[in-house]
């Protein structure tokens, strides 16, 4: 996800900032998770044969005020991010300056900076947190 907004930053060039906030699991509700809690129950009456069946499920899985509206998409609608990482992300930029190892389970707060190409990341909730700074994060390489 991080190369994804170091790329899209970098094509968007009206975008200076981007802050990413990771929340706390079991803290927070956003109305999307009723969408699912609603998929959620309706699959679980059902004993689905295949894929396409999940079509009519989520459709179904609301009724009022109009069923959910259901996007096909195919396989040639999906961008392979591997090349993508490994362009604005290299190996060097997955660990921090004290050697140890980028863990995104730890990250609470990441924040990027197209201007000078800064990646600013908070391991914790509180708003004084130090952050750590990946420099030359998301430049482009050759």
């Amino acid at each position: 996800m991080i190369s994804v907004l170091f790329h899209t930053l970098k094509e968007c060039e009206k975008i200076k900032t981007v802050q990413m906030n990771y929340l706390m699991v079991g803290h927070t509700y956003m109305p999307v998770d009723s969408v699912h809690s609603s998929i959620e129950k309706r699959s679980a009456k059902c004993d689905i044969q295949s894929p396409n069946e999940w079509v009519a499920i989520i459709k179904t899985s609301r009724l009022k005020p109009k069923p959910y509206e259901v996007v096909r998409l195919n396989h040639t609608d999906f961008l392979s991010w591997d090349n993508v990482t490994n362009h604005y992300m290299p190996k060097t930029l997955r660990k921090y300056e004290s050697g140890e190892p980028f863990k995104i389970t730890e990250v609470c707060s990441v924040t990027f900076k197209s201007k000078n190409n800064v990646l600013e990341v908070k391991n914790s909730y509180l708003p004084d947190a130090k952050a750590s700074n990946f420099e030359n994060a998301g430049k482009v390489r050759r």
